[in-house]
């Protein structure tokens, strides 16, 4: 009978866990056992479950329930990342040593980190959906960090049987911004940086509430268009989108926040110009970096108010000096940062900012 009790209080021990707080995403969880912690990917409204894994020094610690899981050693020595936006999630945590290959060294905005990554012979993998055998199995990599593609799921099965596991970041199907930074606590736990990675987290979210509520009380919010037409279909994001949200919370409104869902839509150009003409703000036309370059693209860009006030604003201002664009790795995973710089252009009464990302368009 003691025997019984002590074997049940050990069990009890060993399966003793808590939840790290996810406040934002339904994307990931992370369950903290005693020596190991277990990892789950959903997709983006947290129904369907994509990944489950052990993260743990060593797999002795592991209760049996869970021990037939892909098993991953932390902290991660070698490890390679397919996208930027995960480059840079690494960076914030001081983890970039470890890299041993990337997705594509030409889309690296951080130029020091690619004379890093060279000298290091760290290799090129390919992007998601092109995943390379043979690169990959020569990076040597424990972990890859990449989106889930279908088409790549015969070089993931491969390789893992070779002892790599891949990762499915689904950071970017994220409908709200501070659930998007909120990844910043899965890459934590690969490094043991349980710690860092909330308070990367904490500090953003602290900024970006902060800001929301500076500009609750505004009276009136402008209009705002966005994207631009490619080949007669207008691409605009839904009413529950990153963007709609992140507009709306920097005191705009969005014209088509009565489209449902968290994607996106095709309109037609006559669509949008029906509803859009008369918006007071155009963001993210494109790569345009002028007037003189968006009217190219479309004459009748001439038509709409934003274009003739002198209302438009792109992202790429640092293109214009010269400069690799970060703002799809760097400002996407820092929020606060891109509300600050919209809260400046819809209401610079209120707000002046220093735009890294945005530039008005001449």
């Amino acid at each position: 009978m003691k025997n019984i009790i002590l074997s049940l209080l050990f069990s009890c021990v060993l399966t003793s866990s808590f939840t790290l707080d996810i406040e934002y995403s339904k994307s990931f969880s992370i369950q903290e056992f005693k020596d190991y912690k277990l990892v789950k990917i959903f997709n983006a409204d947290g129904t369907e479950l994509y990944q489950s894994f052990v993260l743990a020094k060593n797999i002795e610690s592991v209760h049996k329930d869970h021990k037939t899981l892909p098993f991953i050693k932390i902290p991660l020595k070698k490890f390679a990342s397919m996208s930027t936006t995960h480059l840079f999630q690494l960076k914030q945590l001081g983890e970039t040593r470890g890299l041993t290959g990337v997705g594509f060294f030409r889309y690296i905005s951080d130029k020091q980190l690619v004379k890093q990554l060279k000298l290091k012979k760290a290799k090129e993998l390919g992007m998601p959906g092109q995943m390379n055998l043979e690169s990959t199995i020569a990076s040597k990599a424990d972990v890859v960090f990449s989106y889930y593609v279908s088409s790549d799921e015969g070089v993931v099965d491969q390789v893992k049987k070779l002892g790599t596991q891949t990762i499915y970041i689904q950071e970017y199907l994220e409908s709200h911004p501070l659930a998007y930074a909120e990844w910043i606590k899965l890459f934590a736990c690969f490094f043991d940086k349980e710690r860092e990675g909330n308070q990367i987290f904490n500090h953003i979210k602290s900024k970006y509430l902060d800001l929301k509520e500076k500009i609750s009380d505004v009276g009136v919010k402008p209009s705002v268009l966005i994207n631009e037409n490619y080949g007669g279909t207008w691409y605009v994001p839904n009413k529950d989108s990153f963007m709609a949200t992140l507009i709306n919370d920097a005191g705009g409104h969005y014209i088509f926040d009565y489209l449902p869902g968290k994607g996106s839509s095709k309109l037609s150009f006559e669509t949008v110009v029906a509803k859009g003409i008369n918006a007071d703000y155009w963001i993210n036309p494109g790569q345009a970096t002028s007037l003189a370059e968006l009217q190219q693209n479309d004459s009748r860009y001439k038509l709409f108010h934003a274009f003739k006030n002198q209302c438009i604003y792109n992202c790429n201002k640092r293109s214009l000096l010269g400069l690799p664009n970060t703002y799809f790795d760097e400002a996407l995973s820092q929020p606060h940062l891109l509300l600050d710089e919209l809260i400046s252009i819809f209401h610079h009464q209120l707000l002046k900012t220093n735009k890294k990302w945005y530039h008005r368009l001449k």
